[in-house]
């Protein structure tokens, strides 16, 4: 904020704590080798000393490429001020993308461009009325609340989320989030059922019970119900920039609730049937090698496993 009100056209970078992150990587290797005595990564030192000694260079130079600071310039025109305050009244402005720590800067200009780009693409339709006329967002609202679906459900959020732009470094390029906030857990439990349960706050969460289980402020979800709400969920995502609604027509939305859930199933499908695959050809050999190996979202980490190239080549 005290940047902002400066009029400075750059926010500067979050200083990195380089001790903080080699400490870190170190205590993950501790871990990593503590489950696994045998660990071997390609082109690293397999002494213990020699690791740390290793982590602390490549930590360091890495950093040395990130701690470049942008140029900051005054913006003292009313032109420029004005955008300024468009721009943070509308966006979600953020000193570091998803890995934490990662310096970053956010011009607002480009902000301002990028943004309209990215709601007029194929990904994003204008909510429009039967005069073609762009639907405001309390009419959306409105809209939504009327659905039976949502009826049931009381939801206490009668606002839209704005759109939330994050310049990545590592990738140079702009990571536009719909909305990051409410998570939904999910848990795996056999024999229990999901039941959304009213809290003392009037708030409904999402909670596994067991299949008996009877409350006057608890709601079974079952399967076609939980099936239903997630396709009305992903072809109802809208987002506001400014007094206009655009709802994502293509693909589900970046930083939503419920996308994580769905990449982790889509995935797991493909996972799957590889891994089953195997099993039925009777590659256990292979099998073997996917003994400590773990993914988040489409990040896989395989340790061990000097084939696993082999298993991406399309060929």
């Amino acid at each position: 904020m005290a940047v902002i009100e400066k009029g400075l056209n750059h926010i500067t970078p979050k200083p990195l704590q380089t001790a903080k992150i080699i400490a870190e990587i170190c205590e993950a290797w501790d871990q990593i080798a503590g489950v696994i005595p045998d660990v071997y990564i390609c082109n690293w030192p397999s002494n213990e000393v020699a690791v740390k000694q290793h982590i602390n260079y490549q930590v360091r130079i890495a950093l040395q490429n990130c701690q470049i600071t942008p140029t900051v310039g005054v913006m003292t025109t009313p032109k420029a001020q004005w955008q300024l305050e468009w721009v943070h009244k509308h966006l979600y402005i953020s000193g570091a993308d998803k890995v934490a720590n990662t310096p970053t800067f956010f011009f607002i200009m480009l902000a301002h461009r990028e943004a309209l780009v990215r709601m007029n693409s194929e990904d994003f339709s204008l909510a429009v009325s039967n005069n073609n006329v762009s639907k405001a967002p309390e009419k959306v609202v409105k809209q939504l609340l009327g659905n039976p679906l949502l009826q049931e459900l009381s939801p206490q959020q009668l606002d839209l989320p704005y759109l939330m732009g994050i310049y990545i470094v590592h990738k140079n390029k702009m990571c536009w989030l719909t909305n990051a906030d409410g998570s939904f857990v999910h848990q795996n439990h056999f024999q229990k059922d999901l039941f959304l349960i009213q809290k003392k706050n009037n708030n409904l969460e999402a909670e596994w019970k067991p299949l008996h289980h009877s409350s006057v402020k608890a709601t079974r979800m079952d399967p076609t119900k939980v099936i239903e709400l997630n396709n009305f969920i992903n072809r109802n995502t809208y987002v506001r920039l400014g007094n206009r609604v655009w709802r994502q027509v293509r693909g589900i939305p970046m930083g939503f609730s419920c996308s994580p859930l769905w990449c982790k199933l889509y995935l797991f499908y493909f996972k799957y049937n590889f891994l089953t695959q195997l099993a039925c050809l009777g590659q256990y050999d292979l099998l073997c090698l996917f003994e400590h190996i773990s993914k988040y979202m489409d990040d896989l980490v395989s340790m061990n496993n000097l084939m696993i190239l082999h298993f991406f080549d399309p060929d």
